[in-house]
C-alpha cells in the first residue's frame, strides 16, 4: 500500500468516528452566521433542520461577539 492512500485511508478512519450518533441531541441542528442564510437553509432543507442564526437581527456582524450559549448551541449543531 503507497504511503498517499494509507493516509487516504486514515483520514477516512479518523473523519468517521468523529461523526455524532443521530440520537444524539442537536444533531438535526444547522447554525448560521446571518438572517439571510437562515432563509435559504430552510428552504433548502425544509422540516428536516431546525436553524440557529448566530448574529442576532439588528446586531452588527463587525462588533457582535458570541456568548457561551452561542458557542454551546454552535457546539451542539
Amino acid at each position: 500500500m503507497s504511503r498517499l492512500s494509507f493516509a487516504a485511508f486514515v483520514l477516512l478512519l479518523m473523519t468517521a468516528s468523529c461523526s455524532r450518533p443521530a440520537s444524539e441531541k442537536g444533531a438535526n441542528t444547522i447554525t448560521v452566521s446571518i438572517l439571510p442564510e437562515k432563509y435559504f437553509v430552510e428552504k433548502i432543507a425544509g422540516d428536516l433542520l431546525a436553524v440557529n442564526v448566530m448574529i442576532p437581527p439588528g446586531a452588527s456582524p463587525v462588533t457582535w461577539e458570541p456568548s457561551p450559549a452561542d458557542m454551546t448551541r454552535l457546539g451542539r449543531s
